[in-house]
């Protein structure tokens, strides 16, 4: 047997492989105008496969972008995650193996320093990050008692997903804000929506590369929970639902959210919605 044959074997033989979410890698980037097809050309035909895809323990991804009419609807006006709030265009998320978070989260980096060496990572000038980061996966809520699962999130052809931060009071308080999300907030809200399940996740502190933390705000990290609501329709169709998160959360006394956004799914290998960034 080669060294490559043992190696590869010595992944697979340790460790869980049973199927379920451990981590995710959520990034969000403002793409200006001008650099739309570039950027998406080289995401969609290299980053996207060569960055993330190939690892071992990333198992399902995709791509979302985010409309001028969209990026009109998103609260609260006044953010903490991103200013302006209509900065962040384009979403590219994947999920890691339960049982191989950490491996998972390595690999990125080691994937990211490759790449950059082998200059692959289109620093046109015509992008920045607006929210980069590892998360550990908390767990999901379900409208339906059968149908699409959390591991199939990314592969059910759902047309369009929300993507909403939110921000305990300190690091401390955390653990309460994600229990209640999870076992009232979420459980109470999501019958009322278009969404058929929500991803709940916990950010992690912010490890990777340099360039990365400079543009973008990291200090709440320690505070942060993410929500992924994957919706069955077009997120303006449901937009005063969405609208009203940020008094919902507020009214519990237990976090702040700092963002909600919907997004359409990119569709491989094609510029579909990318005319409609700016207008």
């Amino acid at each position: 047997m080669t060294d490559i044959a043992e190696a590869n074997r010595a992944i697979l033989k340790n460790g869980s492989l049973e199927p379920g979410i451990g981590a995710a890698l959520i990034t969000t980037v403002q793409v200006d105008p001008g650099f739309e097809h570039s950027y998406n050309a080289w995401y969609g035909g290299d980053h996207y496969y060569a960055g993330m895809m190939a690892l071992p323990w990333c198992f399902s991804g995709s791509r979302w972008i985010s409309t001028a009419r969209l990026r009109a609807l998103r609260r609260p006006d006044d953010s903490s995650f991103v200013s302006p709030v209509t900065d962040g265009n384009f979403l590219n998320m994947y999920l890691g193996f339960a049982g191989h978070e950490d491996e998972f989260f390595a690999n990125i980096l080691t994937a990211l320093d490759r790449l950059t060496d082998e200059q692959r990572m289109h620093r046109d000038g015509g992008r920045r990050q607006v929210f980069t980061a590892h998360q550990n996966y908390l767990g999901a809520v379900y409208r339906d008692a059968v149908g699409p699962r959390d591991i199939h999130a990314f592969d059910h052809p759902y047309p369009a997903c929300v993507l909403e931060v939110l921000d305990a009071p300190t690091p401390e308080d955390r653990d309460e804000l994600e229990r209640w999300l999870l076992t009232t907030h979420l459980p109470g809200r999501l019958p009322m929506s278009a969404a058929s399940m929500v991803l709940a996740f916990r950010t992690r502190e912010y490890v990777g590369s340099g360039y990365v933390a400079q543009e973008m705000p990291t200090e709440r990290f320690g505070q942060r929970v993410v929500l992924l609501w994957m919706l069955t329709v077009d997120p303006q169709d449901d937009w005063d639902f969405f609208a009203s998160e940020g008094s919902a959360v507020a009214e519990s006394g237990l976090g702040v959210m700092e963002y909600v956004s919907g997004y359409l799914r990119l569709e491989a290998g094609t510029d579909k919605h990318l005319d409609d960034l700016h207008r």
